[in-house]
């Protein structure tokens, strides 16, 4: 599907050849393709944790009839908690959390502050954090009254009820009410800011709800069972052994291997996921890192665009989709066209009963809700997904800063065809727009987090991208070589220094429309070396511009192919967050394959055109297992004596036999 070394050797192939092979342009493109692009700010990273060996848990071993109320943890528990606590503290990831969401049972709230108390920031209680309520007696909780003296840290201000009113001692709960509580979890989510939240709660939410999610996943087998098994009994055949352990990293072992290893959630096992927003939900958040247009009184084009065909502001209603086999949607017409609206809790029924859905008492909106049968549902229908974290990378687009062919191609649309502007260089307000989108990289922390800047080999790109990701001024007396020397293109710019900067590398897959506009050919990278020392160019086959033709226009399918063959490349780099300086029509014809199964909203922060200096972050998912990363923060948990059954599967397992 994509070539293993990014040349562009098949730029003009025939476009049907490129639609059968891609399809990029249709709305099934995406799950054939094997990736998903998501606006950074959509999403959140979840570190789900089912709690530590509890005695209960020991009891089911033991085939011991007796009940434990709110049972808390075994010692064999507590050594658990100590062994993740210092797994996330070597990894990271302690770091990292902003927020421990816990269920309010005894032995979640004693791995929650095993785990992650002290060092870590705010722990709060959510009692519709879904756990089976009901005839058990470990799963019943105590007074919160109670549980404050014992917990005095943890903030109860959730729970409204002191009492435990959500237990029964003769009804059990179904699995369609799990889903339910599960689903408004999901969505409280995004009532918070934080983007990397705990969760510490129970085996059946965590395995039902993530078998929910990945029901119509549109993943690779193994992505899917990373996420969650897809049948319980491939669970209960296989034998555990040390070598599980190994296989559950995900490490040494093939795509046969890892499709048969449980996915359900052992004592104190962690797993990361990126939960993706693809329905609008959490409209009054902001990216962090995108940049605005501030500085340019226009926006400008690329070269073959015309002015008519500039994107206009999108703004729809919000859609939810539940889970293929569900019976409804809730439909959320918002009144304002503005994306500052205060936030609304949107509870999914399942097989909902009413055509009543009550909002939680924070809700201030004015929104009318109405319930949609399935088949009503169109194709903006959406609503969530979850993916394995480390199946996710984070990408920072960046289209190159105005150039002298911008101001003269929008004066006069012929000048592109000029050789006057042959790899165009950065205009005066092009140098104001890189300054600007430097101190905005350093006052978010952008430039802390960025692995690897990846840049088109074309004079104005590379001045945009050493700019802003650059190490500022060059001094004298330091031994390293500069990014770019002083007065790169008659910029009268001083030398940009590599010094504490992440490493520069040239790609042509990420280059502009070839052919046609002198704009868009590049000089000899021999000529280009002397001028940006610190950038690696090793990766460019021919030093002269071999795919530049004089007489034909690379077609647009053509750009998307390219574009799709240099995202599938990025999968054969380690780093997690890396920055692409590229080009307006290279970066609207690659993005526009994505974003069919979003709202209209979120598809339009994906692909519309690229202001001058735009910054725009993604995440980009590997749905289809092109990757061979493995999880940093993943554990998977102990399992000494056979797998760590809840009681509900313990119980029927026995009614088997």
């Amino acid at each position: 599907m994509f070539l293993p070394f990014p040349c562009v050797s098949q730029a003009f192939e025939t476009k049907s050849s490129i639609s059968e092979k891609y399809s990029v342009m249709d709305e099934g493109s995406t799950a054939r393709i094997g990736l998903s692009v998501y606006p950074l700010h959509r999403t959140k990273t979840l570190h789900l944790v089912r709690h530590a060996e509890g005695v209960h848990n020991e009891a089911i071993r033991r085939k011991d009839p007796k009940q434990y109320f709110d049972a808390q943890l075994t010692p064999l528990g507590w050594k658990q908690v100590e062994n993740l606590r210092n797994d996330i503290e070597k990894s990271g990831l302690s770091k990292k959390i902003q927020l421990v969401v816990t269920s309010p049972l005894m032995r979640t709230m004693e791995t929650a502050m095993g785990v992650f108390g002290g060092d870590c920031s705010t722990i709060e209680n959510q009692n519709s954090l879904p756990f089976i309520a009901g005839v058990k007696l470990h799963e019943k909780r105590r007074s919160v009254s109670e549980y404050q003296s014992l917990f005095p840290t943890i903030d109860f201000s959730l729970v409204e009820s002191n009492e435990d009113i959500l237990w029964k001692p003769d009804i059990r709960e179904t699995k369609d009410e799990i889903l339910v509580r599960g689903q408004q979890f999901f969505n409280w989510l995004w009532s918070r800011k934080e983007e990397h939240i705990a969760i510490v709660t129970h085996f059946i939410f965590l395995f039902e709800n993530l078998k929910a999610f990945t029901s119509n996943h549109h993943c690779h087998p193994l992505v899917t069972t990373e996420t969650c098994a897809r049948k319980p009994e491939d669970c209960m055949s296989i034998r555990l052994s040390s070598e599980l352990t190994q296989l559950a990293r995900g490490t040494g072992c093939n795509i046969s291997s890892k499709q048969t290893i449980s996915r359900w959630f052992n004592n104190c096992e962690l797993r990361s996921l990126i939960i993706v927003d693809k329905s609008f939900r959490g409209s009054f958040y902001s990216s962090t890192t995108n940049n605005s247009k501030e500085v340019s009184e226009k926006d400008h084009l690329p070269s073959q665009v015309d002015e008519k065909y500039a994107q206009k502001g999108v703004v729809a209603a919000e859609m939810i989709t539940l889970s293929p086999g569900l019976a409804s949607t809730i439909y959320t017409n918002t009144s304002s066209t503005t994306t500052s609206l205060p936030f609304n809790y949107h509870f999914a029924p399942i097989k909902f009963p009413t055509s009543k859905i009550s909002l939680p008492k924070s809700s201030s909106s004015s929104s009318s809700i109405t319930l949609i049968s399935e088949p009503d549902m169109d194709a903006t229908t959406v609503g969530q997904s979850l993916y394995p974290l480390h199946r996710s990378k984070t990408i920072h687009l960046v289209r190159h800063a105005q150039g002298v062919h911008n101001v003269a191609g929008d004066k006069d649309h012929s000048n592109y065809m000029s050789y006057d502007y042959f790899d165009a260089q950065l205009t005066p307000l092009g140098w104001n727009q890189v300054d600007n989108l430097n101190k905005h990289v350093q006052a978010c922390g952008l430039h802390k987090k960025v692995e690897l800047v990846i840049v088109s080999p074309l004079l104005r790109t590379m001045q945009t991208a050493v700019g802003v990701f650059g190490g500022g001024a060059s001094a004298d007396g330091i031994d390293v070589p500069p990014l770019m020397v002083a007065n790169v293109g008659n910029s009268d710019r001083s030398a940009i220094t590599s010094l504490n900067c992440p490493p520069f590398l040239a790609v042509e897959l990420c280059r502009e429309h070839l052919g046609v506009h002198p704009c868009d050919k590049r000089r000899s990278i021999s000529e280009y070396r002397p001028l940006f020392p610190a950038i690696d160019f090793s990766l460019i086959e021919n030093d002269e511009d071999v795919l530049w033709t004089p007489d034909v226009r690379e077609k647009n399918d053509h750009v998307a192919e390219r574009g799709l063959q240099f995202l599938n490349w990025l999968w054969t780099r380690k780093e997690k967050e890396i920055a692409i300086v590229s080009h307006s029509g290279f970066l609207y014809h690659t993005l526009s394959a994505f974003g069919n199964d979003c709202h209209p909203t979120v598809k339009s922060e994906i692909c519309t055109h690229f202001a001058n200096c735009e910054l725009r972050s993604m995440v980009i998912i590997d749905r289809g297992s092109i990757g061979s990363d493995s999880s940093t923060t993943n554990y998977p948990g102990k399992i000494p004596h056979g797998l760590d059954l809840p009681s509900d599967v313990a119980e029927k397992k026995d009614d088997t036999k």
